[in-house]
């Protein structure tokens, strides 16, 4: 499988097909795929991703620290399609962790004050094409979110959500490593273990919130300003056909 052959580069690769969703159906293969940093890869390494994936929709999620601590970095996608740069959560892991925030509380920062930059992720994954391939830094809590609030509003079963949200935990440490060597060592905050953990309930009693505040994923992008007509899009593009 092309994505296992992959992971060697990026750890927090995988593709989001054979997700099920309540109603029987699943999450198309090949479809949206998420990832940690592809900036920390060569130029023939991030071709070997694209291609070897077939990315046709980049969505980049770092912020504009990040982007300015290893450079802008361009990623050859020929055709119709395209690179798009999503900034959340501008000063990343650093700020969040010189702040001393906890995750719970980055996430609702991410989620309740950032809530329009993921609206326009949430688009531009609908308008494709696909595959489409969504990243930040560490694949793990931008990217984890994202991906989260699209399974979650199209009805996918939140238990195989927050499986896939705890599966980004195991490649943190090899990612953050990579985006620390950025830093002087006097710029270095010390980093809590917490900010690396990708606990099951960190997103349970996120997606929880977003209900409770909300009214649920769907409720809280279109509030944000996204098209409803774009879940159309998005149960067409990512999920397979209901079967009989």
């Amino acid at each position: 499988m092309v994505v296992a052959t992959l992971r060697e580069l990026l750890p927090n690769l995988r593709d989001l097909g054979g997700l099920p969703t309540g109603d029987g159906r699943r999450v198309a293969q090949g479809r949206l795929l998420r990832s940690d940093g592809l900036q920390r890869l060569t130029a023939e390494q991030r071709a070997r991703v694209v291609e070897g994936l077939g990315v046709r929709t980049l969505i980049d999620l770092r912020s504009e620290l990040e982007r300015g601590r290893t450079g802008e970095v361009e990623f050859e996608i020929g055709g119709d399609g395209a690179v798009h740069r999503v900034p959340i959560l501008d000063g990343s892991y650093m700020q969040a962790a010189a702040e001393g925030l906890s995750l719970t509380h980055m996430f609702d920062a991410i989620t309740f004050d950032e809530t329009a930059a993921l609206a326009e992720a949430a688009g531009l994954v609908a308008a494709g094409p696909a595959p489409v391939l969504v990243f930040c830094t560490a694949g793990k809590d931008r990217t984890g979110i994202l991906v989260a609030l699209l399974l979650d509003a199209l009805g996918v079963d939140r238990s195989a959500i927050v499986d896939d949200f705890t599966a980004s935990e195991a490649g943190v440490e090899l990612v953050m490593q990579a985006f620390l060597a950025n830093f002087d060592d006097d710029e270095l905050p010390d980093i809590p273990a917490e900010v690396k953990a990708a606990p099951p309930e960190l997103l349970r009693g996120l997606l929880d919130r977003v209900d409770e505040r909300a009214g649920g994923a769907r409720s809280l992008l279109v509030a944000a300003g996204l098209d409803p007509a774009a879940f159309d899009g998005l149960e067409t593009m990512l999920l397979e056909p209901a079967s009989g």
